[in-house]
């Protein structure tokens, strides 16, 4: 430092590197240790050497890292019996999926049944419609043929009319060659007489 210059500022000292987790452990530090990891650690474990001391050194590596083993156990328990339930329910939700798929088929059935159903609808209504209209060109029908039925009479009514006027008429002609004839026998009996 000077006297009369600038004051210098003390500069910041270089910070140690912060120490790493271990590799083996940066897992257990991002999620809580399970049954999976428990197993996993047991089985890289040399069993086959001083068994006390590998399962003293577990222990207190467990402790260490605040496991609980009996509730790591309990927690595989749990698990398991959720995994039973879960199975169950897959199996539920299975069942129900098939029952679905026959829902579905039943329904494209009874779709094409509707279908089906709604076309005979419609064609009775044709047919009723067709036998509304039947019947009323039948009520035309038989108005036509009673009114042919009295037009028949009546044609054999002037038939039997005109027959009628046929014999009259011949019998006016014969009356009248019979009148023509009385006349013109006086005529010829005045000739007779008048002859004679």
């Amino acid at each position: 430092m000077a006297l009369f210059g600038k004051k210098t500022e003390p500069k910041p000292e270089p910070r140690a590197p912060e120490p790493e987790v271990m590799p083996q452990l940066a897992p257990l530090a991002k999620k809580a240790y399970g049954i999976d990891d428990a197993i996993q650690l047991m089985r890289t474990l040399p069993l086959n050497q001083n068994l006390d001391l590998v399962l003293l050194v577990v222990k207190n590596t467990l402790a260490s890292l605040n496991v609980d083993l009996a509730h790591v156990i309990e927690h595989r328990n749990e698990v398991a019996a959720l995994k039973s339930q879960v199975d169950l329910l897959l199996a539920r939700i299975g069942e129900t999926d098939e029952r679905i798929q026959a829902i579905d088929a039943r329904r494209k059935l009874v779709d094409e049944v509707q279908t089906k159903a709604n076309a005979i609808v419609h064609l009775l209504d044709d047919v009723r419609i067709n036998l509304e209209m039947l019947g009323e060109q039948k009520a035309v029908v038989d108005h036509v043929a009673e009114k042919a039925a009295q037009l028949e009479f009546m044609v054999q009514e002037a038939r039997n009319t005109t027959r009628t006027l046929q014999k009259e008429r011949e019998l006016a002609e014969r009356i009248e060659k019979s009148i023509k004839g009385m006349r013109s026998k006086p005529a010829k009996d005045k000739e007779d007489v008048r002859t004679a």
